[in-house]
């Protein structure tokens, strides 16, 4: 706003408090209906333990059950446990696709990239299956699309829609009978469909299970930034990711990333503390960069491809790098050692490309 110098003092300050209260108004907008959405999702999710709780222990003689009630609360819990200890994207993911795995025949966790469902992980493929081979389009004719533009899980058959076979094939050729598709609504979008199915041969199919499975990691996903500020204790990524389906190995130049391996850079020499403590509060530094770098990643997919391209991520995204550097320098305790956020957006946001980066203190 431009503000003529012969303005009389009073009037200038009317209109930028006039602005002023513009945009905080924006502002609260925005914060409310931030909080009406996590309110939202956070009821839909307490609806589906409710209905849980409410399913009868027992079933008449004759009816099949895969599993019993008590076991799918007690694999509840422990995936719930398992998620809140997680501290990183890459853990919280992989628990969700062995957790859905167990109340399901098969399980793919697509990601949406460049209006695509793009294969991540799964669990039950074939041998010689490949997950990141599996490509669908977002506005096609299949459940994963119906689950995507109605923002909800969705459960169907093999015949309720004519894309559903195409689906099935596309994940190998077992005989399916049911499909399920929900949505990893975080935040403002959808980042990521997880897609499970039951096949002729006997196993676990609990939908229901699986829903809340999903609803805990899209919870457990946004709180990750506030369990940076407040650690609980580490869930070591062993324990969470179990095995992978054979053929699929994570790697990490692989070009389909929710988030990049979580392996920790080498230590510079004189991040080797002989003190524990410092050595603790350098490991602690790594790995909130990690945090703050995957943040940056995960919801700006197509700039961070443009930017490597072009070499100007930091022109594209400085708003999001300064924000989350000043985030790490205000956590910051180290006394000496090296700038574990700056080699963290060379190794990850640049993909070892220093050169793509550019930040002016680096």
């Amino acid at each position: 706003m431009s503000v003529d110098p012969l303005e009389p003092r009073n009037e200038v300050e009317q209109k930028l408090r006039s602005l002023l209260d513009e945009r905080l108004d924006g502002l609260s907008v925005r914060i409310r209906q931030w909080l009406e959405e996590s309110h939202a999702r956070a009821g839909s999710l307490a609806e589906i333990i409710e209905q849980a709780r409410n399913e009868p222990l027992l079933v008449e003689p004759g009816l099949v059950q895969s599993s019993t009630a008590g076991g799918a609360t007690r694999e509840l819990a422990r995936f719930a446990r398992d998620v809140e200890g997680a501290t990183d994207q890459v853990a919280i993911l992989g628990r969700l696709v062995s957790g859905a795995a167990a109340q399901s025949s098969r399980v793919v966790l697509f990601v949406v990239r460049n209006d695509t469902f793009v294969g991540w992980f799964a669990r039950g493929l074939a041998t010689n299956s490949n997950p990141r081979t599996i490509r669908t389009p977002v506005d096609g004719d299949t459940l994963l699309s119906r689950a995507h533009s109605q923002c909800r899980t969705l459960v169907e058959s093999l015949h309720d829609h004519e894309g559903n076979e195409g689906l099935a094939r596309l994940v190998g050729e077992a005989p399916v009978e049911g499909m399920l598709a929900s949505p990893l609504w975080v935040r403002d979008r959808i980042v990521a469909m997880l897609y499970a199915d039951t096949c002729e041969e006997p196993g676990a199919w609990d939908p229901d299970a699986i829903r809340v499975m999903v609803s805990l990691t899209a919870l457990s996903l946004e709180a990750l930034p506030a369990r940076a500020k407040f650690p609980r204790p580490v869930v070591s990524r062993a324990a969470l990711i179990e095995e992978p389906a054979p053929g699929f190995a994570a790697r990490q130049d692989d070009e389909v990333r929710v988030e990049p391996e979580a392996q920790a850079p080498k230590a510079a020499p004189q991040a080797a503390a002989a003190d524990p403590e410092e050595s603790r509060r350098h490991e602690e530094a790594r790995r909130f960069a990690r945090l703050l770098v995957s943040e940056i990643l995960l919801y700006n997919e197509k700039e961070i491809e443009e930017g490597r391209r072009k070499k100007d991520l930091y022109e594209r995204l400085k708003e999001d790098i300064d924000r989350s550097r000043q985030m790490y320098l205000n956590r910051l305790t180290l006394t000496n050692g090296p700038d574990y956020f700056l080699q963290e957006l060379v190794r990850s946001l640049a993909a070892g490309d220093e050169s793509a980066l550019n930040v002016p203190w680096g």
